[in-house]
């Protein structure tokens, strides 16, 4: 019989300046029973697996101090909690966080939480607005919104004389206003907005009173200039909600959005690759068909691989993905690896979207439709590496809904469908749940 070879134990010193860390940690979870010892001593594989997460783990405050500045300080504990808020609104991004109990190179009590160094960038490049805006009055980063958005002369010549008209002695600036200004300088210009742009500009609001802004802007707006949209009201309708999307409805929009001939004749890939917006669109219809997510959900809960963070698992050339994802030089197997590391990251994160349950992916996307989200993906990625677009905002709900847009990109086939209305998320989600249903019944299972 093959004698099996032994351990190698370790003292906790030596352990610890082989890690690069202070001996007091590892005596700690030695102590608290978390980390298994031999008489004090450490095995050379346990030593080697907390080198390993000390390469590949960030703390929250360590991260948080590349971004010091004269009015955010990470060593401040209120500053990280807000920061902590902030992320906790929006899921963590999808990024997964370790709690310092499972981290064997610190102390619990000094961290917050860890996360991986690849999900960095990507929780760099989400959290940029915070900084930005972190410590800066409202009334400043209205101002902010209205000096970058010269490209909507109209609507912005409007904002300013509504937002004089609605100055009195109380005040506006506030992060409603906020928000409503976000969202208002991303649809069309006013003068060519549509009734459906601002009906989805008012489902996107963060707030009740969001929402009152925009009704309340177009409706000054609507008397002082020749406009193409009709009254604009907040009360509810009195008519009946709009149904699901009839089964011939719901099939041409499959068809649209996943049918590999439907994209080669109709050029999708080619169009969302020229056009982040178009690439947007694209991904945010697809996720919405495929499962009960809000719209918000999707765009805020949704992960992406992040390329720029120099992490490339998945062996693709980022200085020719454009040419290599046209000319189908990237296999099937590669895009359905991207598939599931990006599910992954959403189920590991436990991302758990506002009304619309657990963020649970994997039986939505189906084998047979990973190598098309993978494909999506890294045209987000393309698109990310080259302007710092590419990944879907909530603000943008109303452009990817717009009926526009989604004629000019899939054509007239989803005209035939949609007309001259905007897709409805409402109508989406409804369709979603009665297949849901029929699948349970057909396999047996009372609703």
């Amino acid at each position: 019989m093959e004698k099996r070879e032994e351990e190698e134990y370790v003292s906790v010193n030596a352990a610890a300046d082989m890690i690069g860390i202070r001996a007091d940690c590892l005596r700690y979870h030695i102590g608290t029973g978390a980390l298994a010892s031999r008489d004090g001593r450490l095995s050379l594989t346990s030593v080697e697996e907390i080198r390993t997460q000390k390469e590949k783990y960030v703390s929250l405050r360590t991260f948080l101090k590349a971004h010091d500045n004269d009015r955010f300080h990470a060593r401040l504990a209120r500053n990280r909690e807000k920061y902590i808020d902030f992320l906790e609104k929006r899921g963590y991004f999808g990024v997964a966080i370790k709690e310092p109990s499972e981290i064997f190179f610190s102390i619990p009590g000094r961290d917050e939480f860890f996360i991986l160094k690849e999900d960095a960038a990507f929780l760099d490049y989400k959290s940029r607005k915070f900084f930005e805006d972190f410590g800066v009055s409202e009334q400043e980063k209205a101002y902010r919104i209205m000096e970058g958005a010269e490209n909507r002369p109209c609507t912005l010549r409007l904002v300013r004389k509504f937002l004089a008209y609605m100055e009195d002695e109380k005040n506006i600036y506030t992060p409603s206003l906020t928000d409503f200004l976000g969202i208002v300088f991303e649809m069309p210009d006013a003068l060519q907005v549509s009734d459906d742009d601002i009906i989805g500009a008012i489902e996107s609001a963060a707030t009740e009173t969001s929402k009152q802004w925009i009704a309340n802007f177009f409706a000054y707006a609507a008397r002082y200039e020749k406009v193409s949209y009709h009254s604009v009201s907040l009360q509810k309708r009195e008519h009946e909600p709009d149904g699901a999307y009839s089964y011939e409805e719901f099939l041409a929009l499959a068809k649209a959005l996943f049918n590999a001939a439907y994209d080669k004749s109709h050029r999708l890939t080619e169009k969302a690759l020229e056009h982040s917006g178009y690439a947007e669109m694209w991904m945010f219809l697809a996720c919405h068909y495929v499962c009960g997510w809000r719209a918000s959900d999707i765009c805020d809960g949704w992960a992406y691989l992040n390329l720029k963070g120099g992490d490339n698992p998945f062996g693709v050339h980022t200085e020719t993905l454009k040419e290599d994802i046209l000319n189908e030089r990237i296999p099937d197997a590669v895009y359905e690896r991207v598939a599931l590391y990006v599910v992954r990251r959403i189920e590991m994160a436990s991302n758990a979207p506002g009304k619309t349950g657990r963020g649970r992916l994997r039986s939505e996307i189906v084998p047979e439709l990973r190598a098309f989200f993978g494909k999506l993906t890294l045209i987000a990625e393309y698109h990310h590496l080259r302007s710092g677009e590419g990944y879907m905002k909530a603000r943008r709900i109303s452009q990817y809904r717009n009926w526009v847009a989604c004629r000019e990109f899939f054509g007239e086939e989803v005209f035939a469908v949609t007309g001259m209305r905007h897709i409805s998320s409402r109508r989406l989600n409804k369709s979603y749940l009665q297949g849901l249903e029929e699948t349970a019944r057909s396999v047996g299972i009372r609703l």
